[in-house]
């Protein structure tokens, strides 16, 4: 199944296909951290059809870029999903947020770590993009767990 990322966030290259080949070890950039895992909506609400299928581990992962124009282009190799996990993000006021994966809570050290490997420069990145509640699933391709 199609696995779509954005070029750009807020005008800024996120270089998340560079930071997914970092991860699967094709590429190597000194300057970035690899990205271990994204965090997607449930299919069935991102599409509004709950017959939508959702990610499984086992699944083939298709690495895409979305376009301006609204095509997807593929890269890297295709490679299982190696393990979902829930994601909750609960928003707090102007605090940090509390985030719960697999009804874990995170402290701020794993939070961090999470943003970081999600592919984003750094928590402030992390939560400029994730703002208010959110809850959908962590998608795997490597070993990492939280």
């Amino acid at each position: 199944m199609n696995l779509s990322f954005t070029a750009e966030i807020d005008g800024k290259p996120s270089f998340f296909k560079e930071k997914i080949l970092l991860s699967l070890g094709t590429v190597g950039l000194p300057d970035l951290k690899p990205k271990l895992h994204t965090i997607r909506r449930t299919r069935a609400e991102a599409t509004g059809d709950p017959r939508a299928p959702e990610w499984q581990q086992g699944m083939v992962i298709d690495f895409c870029i979305s376009t301006a124009a609204g095509q997807e282009i593929p890269f890297g190799p295709k490679i299982r999903c190696t393990g979902i996990q829930n994601i909750c993000i609960c928003a707090i006021g102007n605090s940090l947020p509390e985030i719960h994966i697999d009804g874990h809570e995170l402290d701020v050290v794993q939070i961090r770590e999470l943003a970081v490997n999600d592919g984003f420069e750094n928590l402030e990145d992390f939560l400029n993009y994730f703002q208010g509640n959110f809850s959908g699933l962590l998608i795997h391709w490597t070993k990492k767990r939280y």
